[in-house]
């Protein structure tokens, strides 16, 4: 998560209404209805629908469970605005199950979309592998998942890192065991509740729409979980295998039903709404609160800002989701409502919500903008059917139709679409963050299928530009922490990303480096860049120039043969731009240097390597009498601002000084310093210890000859890293 994006900040910002929805269901061929028989809360609850590009044509295709009475519905895009219903062949009809709460997500790491269902009523959840053509089989028997009770569905995501999708269960009942389930890589599947340590927190929770997302910006994907009677609760992500419970005393809803993850304020951290059910007249029995909004304050605790925000007026809420609707540069938010039954009186005619971000509070402008559906809404999904750049939504209704609303007249607003294809078993990069950069402002999405309740929408970002004709950078942090980053993006298309050759899982290794100083034309220093591929295929080298401050500058691509070695002069690349440090994004068997010469200099060029993984603390002897020049160099390498400290150490090991810094260095801003500007003491032989409270790439510098002005760099090991 990156701290530079700006609160409030509108690319465009449309006037009057100048798009609109259009209920297009009939129309596009979607014929289809949620029926069932019963009289239970449960069934009342049921429905749902999943999007994904089944048959990878490029476009959006439909699933809608039917209830207890006929049969599912897979709606294939026509690619011309209609779809045809291809359940039956496929093998996903289903009319003797009672499916609740549809997820595609390619647990089978094919590259085809799978398909798994949540069930009430006796029906237990089942996973349906994707044939790749046009056919599914059942394989939930072979990977272990069992369940007990009503189950509304699931979210897949690397809880570990290591490549492959791991699974959580949402159940509707306090009777349960079996919630998180661990993939062992073969197929087969562990649960894993009480390793992970969310059994004892989950026990009489009625689960409904959970969600993996990266909360508090260590890369590592946490957990919500929005659940019935003042029980919705969130787990952060330790990177050892367990969960630890946030922070639970913001979290007032006292019905949660469904749950959108998104970064509303564009701060740079993943907000959470839930509905909830905002009261009603003359009906005293539901213990009503209305929606939250719960606002990250970037360190995965939430604060609550849902009537600094608007949105605490919902009716009876259900699904749930963020999308950029207007394209204008900040996310929307819609959610469906209604139900009925005898302690539900006043709810059974409840209008859908959407909610219209204007600078962070949002307006509800549902009726002007024609999404006008007072059916029994469950589910909710943002898609592009059309193809045509703005979000169109789906709705999946209880006991009745969909609703297919197309988005019409978002007028000069352009987009960007973003998707991710890695060649690990998250085929999809589910976790992975996109962020983007127009000028000062930058927008992040996280590429997920979290369970809005009973839905969710297709794993690609999409991002809203308003008025801008281009992306200055767009940065890719994928599931396992490598970065990558692309200069100068055209803009109204879908960008396909693909990382053909990923990190060994289970390290967390990165493919981004850092190296933290580069010396600027004009002080007598020659820089260059050294690269040597060791890897058995070529290679390509994505370098980008940042400023001392952080601010990217220029991006270059330097070619590499297989089992080749080139150098380049950093001059040739970025002219005499002052260049502070370089990011460099490359496979794992692709090492890099740079190369320092000084005209004056008799002695060999120092060279300053990069280094595999990030670390927080380093320790280096400074004081050496022979050198005319102790200090530092660093990085901040991590998402969120850095309190960076300096220790003078004696022998054994106690601090004599302490010095800050900086206290807030911005993500990818350098602090240089010299080690005699801020220590009294006598530094002969001591130890200065340096620390970062965020991941943070490090050099230390030292003159070699009196009279050159400092330049010379070289690399420490940092305390306690492991590679």
């Amino acid at each position: 998560m990156t701290c530079l994006l700006l609160a409030g900040f509108l690319l465009w910002q449309g006037t009057g209404e100048s798009w609109t929805f259009t209920e297009v269901t009939e129309s596009a061929g979607i014929r289809f209805e949620h029926r069932y028989s019963g009289n239970t809360e449960p069934e009342y609850i049921s429905g749902g629908v999943a999007v994904a590009d089944v048959d990878r044509d490029g476009d959006e295709d439909l699933f809608f469970v039917s209830g207890s009475q006929g049969a599912n519905a897979l709606y294939r895009n026509n690619g011309d605005g209609t779809f045809t219903d291809i359940a039956e062949a496929a093998g996903v009809a289903l009319p003797e199950r009672f499916d609740c709460g549809p997820v595609f997500a390619d647990f089978t790491a094919d590259g085809w979309p799978d398909l798994f269902l949540g069930g009430i009523q006796g029906s237990k959840p089942l996973l349906l592998a994707n044939n790749g053509d046009g056919t599914f089989r059942d394989v939930t028997t072979s990977t272990g998942i069992t369940a007990q009770g009503d189950t509304f569905g699931g979210v897949f995501g690397d809880i570990d890192r290591d490549g492959d999708l791991d699974l959580f269960l949402a159940f509707w009942t306090t009777q349960h065991e079996g919630y998180l389930w661990r993939n062992n890589g073969d197929g087969t599947f562990t649960s894993i509740d009480e390793a992970a340590g969310i059994a004892e927190a989950l026990v009489g929770v009625n689960a409904f729409a959970p969600g993996f997302a990266d909360l508090n910006g260590d890369h590592w994907p946490d957990l919500v979980v929005v659940a019935d009677f003042k029980t919705s609760t969130y787990f952060l992500n330790q990177g050892d295998g367990r969960f630890v419970e946030g922070d639970r005393s913001p979290i007032t809803d006292a019905n949660g039903m469904g749950s959108a993850l998104g970064d509303y304020d564009n701060d740079g951290d993943l907000d959470w709404f839930v509905t909830s059910i905002s009261p009603v007249e003359g009906n005293p029995n539901t213990g009503s609160t209305g929606n939250r909004l719960y606002r990250n304050r970037g360190d995965g605790t939430f604060e609550d800002a849902t009537d600094e925000a608007g949105v605490r007026e919902g009716h009876w809420g259900w699904g749930a989701t963020f999308g950029d609707l207007d394209n204008d540069g900040d996310l929307d938010l819609c959610h469906v409502n209604g139900f009925f039954g005898n302690f539900a009186q006043g709810y059974d005619v409840d209008p859908s919500k959407l909610f219209v971000n204007v600078g962070g509070r949002f307006e509800e402008r549902s009726a002007s903008l024609g999404l006008v559906d007072t059916a029994q809404g469950r589910g909710v999904a943002c898609l592009d059917y059309d193809l045509d750049g703005d979000l169109d939504l789906i709705v999946a209704n209880n006991q009745g139709s969909p609703k297919l609303f197309r988005n019409d007249g978002h007028g000069e607003a352009h987009y960007l679409k973003v998707r991710l294809q890695d060649r690990s078993g998250n085929r999809d990069a589910l976790g992975a963050r996109v962020t983007i950069q127009v000028g000062d402002t930058l927008q992040v999405r996280e590429i997920g299928n979290g369970n809005q309740f009973v839905s969710h929408n297709p794993a690609e970002a999409h991002f809203g530009l308003g008025a801008a004709t281009r992306i200055d950078l767009l940065t890719v942090t994928w599931p396992d922490g490598a970065r990558e980053t692309h200069a100068d993006i055209e803009v109204d298309r879908k960008l396909v990303l693909t990382r053909e050759q990923a990190p060994n899982q289970g390290c967390g290794t990165a493919t981004t480096r850092v190296l933290p100083h580069v010396t600027r034309p004009g002080n007598g220093f020659h820089s260059e860049l050294l690269i040597s591929n060791h890897g058995s295929l070529d290679a390509v080298v994505d370098v980008v120039a940042y400023g001392t401050g952080g601010e990217a500058l220029a991006m270059a691509a330097i070619d590499v043969d297989v089992a080749a070695f080139t150098r380049v002069a950093l001059a040739s690349l970025f002219g005499d731009a002052k260049v502070s440090h370089l990011t460099l994004t490359a496979p794992r068997e692709v090492v890099s240097a740079i190369q320092y010469r000084h005209d004056l200099a008799a002695n060999t060029p120092a060279q300053v390597r990069e280094r595999r993984s990030t670390a927080h603390a380093f320790e280096v002897v400074a004081g050496n009498g022979v050198l005319t020049f102790d200090g530092l160099a660093l990085v901040n390498f991590g998402d969120g601002a850095a309190a960076v400290t300096a220790s003078l150490l004696d022998d054994r090991g106690v601090a004599l000084e302490e010095a800050i810094l900086d206290a807030a260095l911005a993500p990818r801003a350098k602090v240089s310093a010299v080690f005699s500007d801020f220590f009294q003491s006598d530094l002969s032989g001591r130890r200065v210890r340096i620390t970062s409270d965020q991941p943070a790439h490090a050099l230390f510098l030292r003159g070699t000859h009196p009279g050159i002005e400092p330049g010379l760099l070289f690399e420490v090991a940092s305390t306690g890293q492991t590679e």
